[in-house]
C-alpha cells in the first residue's frame, strides 16, 4: 500500500460578527453556494455530524460528501472529493469573530506539493472572504 502525501493549508479571518451570527450562516446549508463560491448550486443533507451530504455543481448533480465535525459555535467540518475543510470559531469579542478554515488535500501530482498548497490557500482565502461577506450583510442581530 502507498502512503498518499498531504498537503495541510490554513486561512484565518476576523469577521465582525457574533459566533452565533457565523454559526447560522456556515451551517445553513441553504446558504452554502454563496460561500462556497466554487459553481456549487446546492447542498443537501442532515446538518448532523458523519451525516451523508449531496454537493450539486453543475457537471456532478448529486456528489457525495460527509459532515465531519459539528461542534455548534465552534467547529464545522465537511469533505467531498479528495477535500477535507475544517472552520473554527473563535470568539474575539462580542461581535468580532476570528473564523480558521484548514483545507487537507493530497498532493495533486502534476502541481507537486508548492503548487498545490498555494492553490489550496487560495481556495480557503476566497471562501473565508465569501463567508465573511455573506455574515456581514445580514441584518445585525
Amino acid at each position: 500500500m502507498t502512503d498518499v502525501a498531504l498537503v495541510h493549508t490554513e486561512a484565518r479571518l476576523t469577521i465582525a460578527r457574533s459566533p452565533a451570527e457565523v454559526w447560522a450562516v456556515l451551517s445553513d446549508f441553504h446558504r452554502a453556494p454563496l460561500w462556497i463560491k466554487n459553481t456549487l448550486l446546492k447542498l443537501e443533507g442532515e446538518l448532523r455530524e458523519g451525516a451523508e451530504l449531496y454537493f450539486s455543481f453543475p457537471k456532478h448533480p448529486r456528489f457525495p460528501g460527509r459532515l465531519t465535525r459539528l461542534r455548534p459555535l465552534e467547529e464545522f467540518g465537511i469533505s467531498f472529493a479528495t477535500r477535507d475543510f475544517v472552520f473554527t470559531l473563535r470568539e474575539l469579542s462580542p461581535n468580532q469573530t476570528e473564523v480558521c478554515v484548514s483545507l487537507q488535500t493530497p498532493v495533486y501530482p502534476r502541481f507537486g506539493p508548492e503548487q498545490t498548497e498555494r492553490g489550496n490557500l487560495k481556495i480557503c482565502q476566497a471562501m473565508l472572504r465569501q463567508l465573511q461577506g455573506v455574515v456581514e450583510e445580514e441584518k445585525h442581530v
